[in-house]
């Protein structure tokens, strides 16, 4: 019998340790040898002193190892192979046996081999007809890790094929608190509901989607408090009625696909009720994580079109009454200073509840606000950036323009005139999904899908499909063909010059969807951030020390003067062959500031609820689980979970490497 022991992970350029335990439990002795068998994807370096035959007898375990240095990025597959041998030489004075059973184990173990540094991501999506043609430039920096780099391209004749390619990966993000948890629900119903109405629906995706939705369920029934409420933690001392409404609103859609106990619903409805205030809006109860639905003079109003939505969703005249109250408060969005996120709630729940001349006097004021660029438009909720082309897109840039392309969108049967007014935020919105499908966060891709969705129901049009042909300045050449038959499916095809430009064609009638998505690590992070992130190591047992260990202790801020971060996350990734000491991590629960813990083998994530100007401090061990050498750092992030632009990289070393 033999076990392999490998590090989770390792870096480009570290070379590890491949360590087989082989076990005789035979009363005889054997003579056994043992194997690493050669791959393109590493090369095996010198070992001194290791032996690769050995005999198995009165000690009967033996470890044979082997220095490895991997070659390629990804998952690589490392086998070893153990035999018993034929031979006259002698073990311990006895002649070695080779059984009639179990002369030979074999075993694969995968490792993944990462790109150090700090990974970017870089994606333009475009809409492409028949003989129309564009280039992308796949441009690097000069601090480029060598070799991280990689480019694909994706082909889908659908505007929701991205995303239901992805429906279990659509944001990079952990999902741990109970709003997270709306990414397994809101684009799964989105997704139905889309496939349903343009006749694409099939029994293998409503399987699928059916199991996310229902874990997505009964993860959420951890965070629910006997009131009826919904809390982003299941220690929280009160429910929150912004968690609550996106809860009740998404386990109303759920209805329809799969078992939802009625009474989780009724009772969130009958605990948002009771927030009703005289004037109409909604109390904000309990902890509210989306600062942009909080501060300001109009986060009653905001608040209150959140949570209409949740009632109205419903469809149930016991609650006309909360309705219309609720509506009289939403008056307040057409003053001139109420902020462009709260209009466009506000426009896209009045498109809902059917007030016309409220939802058009607000599209007006909103269009006046708009950024326009070329054939896209998209909003901002502050001031107009000086270059909208060379801004950074957030994720607060995103759910804003998904609001009001749904207030275009939402009608049963919109006009004509609406949906020409969708397309450059359609435009938009595509053009800066990520290579999932999905954007920044769980807020901004359960409503940008949403929005995507209700467009592409009122716009389906199936048909002649194009050929999209691919090339680029070094001699790359393949054609993708759109199956009429298979608008969703997303074809690929990865791109091999980097450096370089792309060249797509469109031949034949059609349209179809397509992104160009470009990879790579960098060696430093942007340094311009609100965020202050400080990170030190401490040796705890160095070698000769069987296991050797450090501490890792970091310190953050948020230096904003106006307000604090919304709910932040710091994540840790580990040095490889090192792994979380459990005991040490779960003290970090007793810290006033940290509302979850994370941890894997290969990452630690904390969660706050915000993080302001004073100062946090944690600290927590690792120890080493595997040896590697040539050991390169590994990276700290902290972030705004709805503010992704918001974050700051660094990255630290192992003190005893």
């Amino acid at each position: 019998m033999t076990d392999v022991i490998l590090p989770y992970s390792v870096k480009q350029g570290e070379l590890m340790v491949v360590t087989a335990i082989t076990n005789n439990f035979l009363k005889r002795c054997m003579m056994v040898k043992a194997t690493l068998y050669e791959s393109a994807d590493f090369q095996v370096e010198l070992c001194e002193d290791c032996q690769y035959t050995a005999c198995l007898c009165a000690d009967p375990s033996h470890a044979f190892t082997w220095n490895v240095r991997p070659l390629q990025l990804g998952s690589i597959n490392i086998t070893v192979g153990i035999k018993a041998l034929d031979t006259t030489d002698q073990c311990d004075g006895q002649q070695p046996i080779v059984p009639e059973k179990g002369a030979s184990d074999m075993v694969q173990r995968r490792v993944l081999v990462e790109a150090h540094g700090i990974p970017v991501e870089k994606t333009q999506s475009l809409l492409l007809c028949a003989f129309d043609s564009t280039t992308v430039p796949l441009d690097l920096p000069e601090d480029i890790v060598l070799g991280s780099q990689k480019a694909e391209v994706s082909v889908t004749g659908d505007i929701m094929g991205k995303a239901l390619d992805n429906l279990n990966n659509l944001v990079r993000m952990p999902t741990g608190c109970g709003e997270q948890n709306m990414i397994y629900l809101a684009p799964m119903v989105a997704g139905i509901e889309y496939l349903g109405t343009t006749a694409q629906l099939t029994d293998e995706i409503m399987e699928k989607a059916r199991s996310y939705m229902e874990t997505g369920y009964q993860n959420l029934l951890n965070f629910k408090h006997p009131d009826g409420s919904y809390s982003a933690w299941a220690t929280d001392a009160s429910g929150s009625t912004w968690l609550t409404a996106l809860v009740v609103f998404n386990l109303v859609k759920c209805e329809r696909y799969i078992y939802v106990d009625d009474k989780h619903v009724v009772d969130g409805l009958a605990w948002l009720a009771s927030l009703q205030q005289e004037d109409g809006c909604f109390q904000n109860v309990g902890f509210l994580y989306h600062t942009d639905l909080q501060g300001g003079q109009d986060s009653s109003t905001s608040l209150t079109a959140y949570v209409l939505q949740a009632f109205l969703e419903k469809g149930d005249p016991q609650y006309d009454d909360v309705i219309n109250k609720a509506k009289i408060c939403l008056e307040k969005c057409l003053e001139p200073e109420t902020s462009t996120y709260a209009k466009a709630l506000c426009a896209h729940t009045f498109t809902l509840t059917g007030d016309t001349d409220q939802r058009q006097q607000l599209l007006e004021q909103l269009d006046t606000v708009a950024i326009k660029t070329d054939n896209e438009k998209y909003w901002t909720n502050g001031a107009v950036p000086p270059d909208p082309q060379a801004t950074p897109v957030t994720s607060i840039e995103v759910e804003i323009s998904a609001r009001c392309l749904l207030a275009y969108t939402s009608q049963q049967t919109p006009s004509q005139e609406d949906l020409g007014a969708a397309v450059p935020i359609v435009n938009w919105l595509t053009k800066h999904q990520t290579a999932s499908g999905g954007w920044f966060s769980t807020q901004d891709t359960v409503v940008g899908l949403q929005a995507l969705s209700a467009y592409g129901s009122h716009t389906f049009t199936p048909g002649v499909t194009p050929v999209i042909t691919i090339t680029d300045d070094q001699g790359f050449n393949e054609t993708v063909e759109v199956d009429p038959g298979k608008l969703t499916e997303v074809q690929k095809r990865g791109l091999s010059h980097i450096p370089s430009t792309c060249t797509l064609e469109a031949s034949r009638g059609g349209c179809a969807y397509i992104q160009v998505a470009l990879w790579y690590n960098t060696e430093e992070a942007e340094a311009d951030s609100l965020f202050s992130l400080t990170v030190d190591t401490a040796a705890v047992h160095c070698p000769p020390d069987p296991v050797p260990s450090f501490t890792i202790s970091f310190t953050t801020s948020y230096n904003n003067e106006n307000k604090p971060s919304n709910m932040a996350l710091v994540m840790f990734k580990m040095v490889s062959g090192f792994v979380p000491v459990r005991e040490s991590v779960n003290k970090l629960l007793e810290m006033e500031e940290v509302k979850k813990v994370e941890s894997s083998p290969s990452q630690v994530t904390i969660y706050f609820n915000e993080i302001g100007s004073s100062p946090i401090s944690g600290s927590f061990q690792v120890e080493q689980s595997s040896k590697v050498l040539d050991v390169q750092p590994a990276q700290v992030t902290v972030m705004d979970y709805y503010q992704t632009d918001q974050r700051k990289e660094l990255s630290y070393t192992a003190p005893c490497s």
